[in-house]
């Protein structure tokens, strides 16, 4: 049997629609879905969930998303579970067939796995979609893991302490990490993908943003996969897009390259991440994002 707690957060209490999408298509792969809000849901918000979730767990927005799985994992039977997913609502999607992703991580052979490895500052897995395996659940690892989270003052601090704090300790207990798109060496002929990917405009005036983003891609020897290499993720079977990209946009990445990468799959609804970021950033964030997807 296969579990997933899935964390949720949302300043106006609303689950979204990208994230009912997200449940729907994870619901198949596993056997039981237990939902951690750390909104305060009512009546309808939970109600939204209903078919999708085996259980709606409310609490306090404190201790971030470990703070919410740990919760979610506490409240399972876990040792009857061969694997517990561990996925938060930070993504758009799967913006392809997920099993593409759930069976390339399964063959990993590995007790932790995810959809992607940061190499910047020591390799550990993303915590936006991580999944526990059966030894790391039969032996107590999990258990004894999922009980020393607390709440801690900052998101760099949990980062640093629970993210990056677990691949070491799987590690260091003699278990195993891997995911599904690991970017252990740069090669130049992806670069260039990547380049394109994030290319703004084609002319002969590149947009300023374009020349930022060609300079990361060309200067970052272990880049976050999650950030500018988001369509080589999509290639290498990892189709999650991060908010993050699009509502922030650290690193300059190309909006009409994302939106012309959704439009050729055809397999996810861009309707629905614009009307996510319409309530969720400013209104010139939205036109330019707006501006982007509608010209193609």
């Amino acid at each position: 049997m296969r579990a997933a707690v899935f964390c949720h957060f949302d300043k106006h209490g609303i689950v979204d629609d990208h994230v009912i999408y997200a449940l729907r298509c994870y619901r198949q792969y596993f056997d039981y879905i237990c939902f951690v809000s750390a909104s305060k849901l009512d009546v309808r918000q939970r109600t939204r969930t209903s078919g999708f979730v085996d259980r709606v767990i409310c609490r306090e927005n404190i201790g971030y998303d470990f703070g919410s799985w740990r919760e979610g994992f506490e409240s399972l039977s876990h040792q009857n579970y061969e694997e517990i997913a561990f996925i938060n609502d930070s993504c758009y999607g799967p913006c392809r067939n997920p099993e593409i992703m759930l069976n390339a991580g399964r063959k990993l052979g590995v007790d932790l796995w995810g959809a992607t490895i940061n190499r910047q500052f020591e390799p550990h897995v993303q915590s936006f979609f991580m999944v526990f395996g059966e030894q790391l659940i039969k032996s107590g690892f999990a258990s004894r893991f999922w009980r020393s989270v607390e709440p801690l003052a900052s998101k760099s601090d949990i980062i640093s302490t629970y993210e990056m704090g677990l691949s070491k300790l799987v590690q260091n207990e003699g278990f195993s990490i891997g995911a599904v798109v690991d970017l252990k060496q740069i090669e130049s002929h992806t670069r260039e993908v990547v380049i394109e990917d994030n290319e703004f405009d084609r002319g002969s005036r590149p947009l300023q943003a374009s020349v930022a983003a060609r300079d990361y891609i060309l200067s970052d020897d272990y880049p976050n996969p999650s950030q500018l290499y988001w369509g080589e993720m999509f290639r290498r079977g990892a189709p999650l897009l991060k908010i993050e990209v699009l509502r922030d946009n650290p690193m300059s990445a190309g909006l009409v390259g994302i939106a012309r990468r959704l439009k050729r799959d055809a397999w996810f609804d861009a309707g629905i991440i614009l009307r996510h970021l319409e309530r969720t950033v400013t209104a010139d964030r939205f036109a330019e994002i707006a501006s982007a997807f509608r010209s193609l």
